[in-house]
């Protein structure tokens, strides 16, 4: 592989290391790219003509600007082992060493979740805050119905290419015994967005179509006031 001889090894010391992300989402849930970050941070910091508090602040900067100037050269960044093999993760990784940045090698301390399990193809808003991650919007709707849906019945299990993810949780595409496709509804009613993860891919293809149709009707998570939402 191209940039393996610029993976350090994976004993390397950790200070000044920032992880890559596994779905490459590290800027955070309220934005998508380091530059709508940077965007955001010069909202949150900067002066406000009319916020009297905030004339003169001395953290008014144009952060999105100074992206510009900013260089790769000699920052570390650690990449997660078992990604490797994920063609768009090894992309990103690859540009980053292109850009003079040092690749860190790394395989995470496992942790097993058996007996979890995780719907395929779907990523559904957070319900509550936990740990480091706060509750996203439509997260109890979201959840309110999908306990709905599941309570007292029984599923079927449709596997994937991978059954098990790293923390041994399942991945499945769940029905319902009338044939609802759990995981395409959650999509097709706003309850959940697409999030596709190879190798199990499937379905991409049909959530995407599900996910691009809801957004034009405003359902659910699409639409801003939830309480006026229409399945």
């Amino acid at each position: 592989m191209l940039i393996q001889s610029k993976i350090l090894d994976k004993n390397a010391i950790w200070e000044d290391v920032a992880p890559l992300s596994g779905t490459l989402d590290t800027p955070g849930p309220m934005t998508r790219t380091v530059t709508d970050n940077a965007i955001l941070l010069s909202a949150m910091c900067g002066e406000d003509s009319a916020d009297a508090a905030t004339k003169d602040n001395p953290n008014s900067i144009d952060y999105w600007k100074e992206l510009e100037q900013f260089k790769l050269e000699g920052l570390r960044f650690g990449v997660n082992r078992n990604f490797l093999e994920d063609t768009l993760y090894m992309l990103a990784v690859e540009k980053i060493v292109s850009l003079g940045g040092i690749a860190v090698e790394f395989e995470p301390e496992q942790i097993n979740l058996e007996g979890f399990g995780t719907l395929i193809g779907v990523d559904a808003p957070e319900p509550r805050n936990s740990g480091k991650k706060l509750k996203d919007y439509f997260g109890s709707q979201s959840s309110d119905y999908l306990e709905q849906l599941l309570d007292g019945r029984k599923v079927r299990l449709e596997y994937d290419v991978s059954q098990y993810d790293r923390f041994g949780r399942t991945l499945a595409y769940v029905y319902l015994e009338d044939g609802t496709f759990i995981n395409a509804d959650l999509v097709k009613k706003g309850y959940a967005t697409v999030m596709t993860m190879p190798p199990n891919v499937r379905y991409a293809d049909e959530f995407v179509k599900l996910s691009e149709k809801a957004r034009k009707q405003k359902k659910g998570l699409w639409k801003p006031d939830p309480a006026q939402n229409e399945d």
